[in-house]
């Protein structure tokens, strides 16, 4: 028995994804809804840093947690 929580499965596909391009939509409030392009730099323990593509060709980082995928604040496809 591994005793994997959801978490843990969502952790190990972040790190397989790491340097891999990504759409990012996040929820920022009631009827907010990011959408930014960018590559999975590094994932640790709690949190995930992805590099953000600006439109004006500007790089900017953010981090989210793994507990926002699990409830669903942020989603993330691989882009094209």
């Amino acid at each position: 028995m591994t005793g994997k929580t959801q978490l843990d499965i969502i952790r190990e596909n972040v790190e397989k994804q790491i340097g891999a391009k990504i759409k990012i939509v996040s929820k920022r409030g009631k009827r907010q809804i990011i959408t930014k392009n960018g590559v999975i730099t590094h994932a640790y323990p709690g949190v995930f840093v992805v590099k953000v593509y600006e439109n004006n060709n500007r790089e900017s980082y953010a981090s989210y947690s793994y507990s926002d995928i699990l409830t669903k604040t942020v989603r993330l496809t691989l882009a094209n």
